[in-house]
């Protein structure tokens, strides 16, 4: 199963559908890191966080070189569950792989939208922005961006970004 297709059922809130592709890409490949990626996403929309926690621990593995996109997300779903302690562990420990590795500053700003911290996710998107992130072509879709889309800064940035 390509990426293209999991991506596509989590942008478009389809998260059910994406879990049932990314099992069946993990059975070819049970250590297929995006297909990880993709069931963690979907089932931390479903509110399902300790089922996310699994396959996305499991990503970091697969991923040993850079695994940060996987540690964004498992900071994420600790922030959503409640688990502000080891979410803001986990960022640290983000935080001092950016000091080694490139590290997604999109990928810090959702770990910020998911403890709260609006002021924070948005100058990480702004750093982003002048980074040209290619994480930003979904910004408009994203639904861990869903939080922050009532918030005037958001559509300042989707001018900044001339965004249809």
């Amino acid at each position: 199963m390509r990426a293209s297709t999991h991506r596509a059922f989590v942008l478009s809130r389809r998260y059910e559908e994406a879990i049932t592709e990314s099992r069946k890409s993990l059975e070819l490949d049970p250590d297929y890191w995006l297909a990880l990626w993709f069931q963690g996403q979907a089932l931390e929309q479903l509110g399902r966080y300790a089922e996310a926690l699994p396959p996305l621990k499991k990503g970091h593995m697969a991923l040993a070189d850079n695994p940060s996109v996987l540690v964004a997300e498992e900071a994420r779903v600790y922030a959503l569950s409640g688990r502000r302690a080891d979410a803001l562990r986990t960022l640290d420990q983000l935080m001092a792989m950016s000091k080694h590795t490139q590290v997604s500053k999109y990928a810090i700003a959702s770990v910020y939208m998911a403890l709260g911290d609006k002021d924070q996710a948005f100058a990480r998107l702004n750093q982003a922005c002048a980074e040209r992130s290619v994480n930003l072509e979904f910004l408009k879709v994203a639904p861990e961006l869903d939080v922050l889309r009532s918030d005037t800064r958001f559509q300042d940035l989707v001018r900044k970004l001339n965004l249809p």
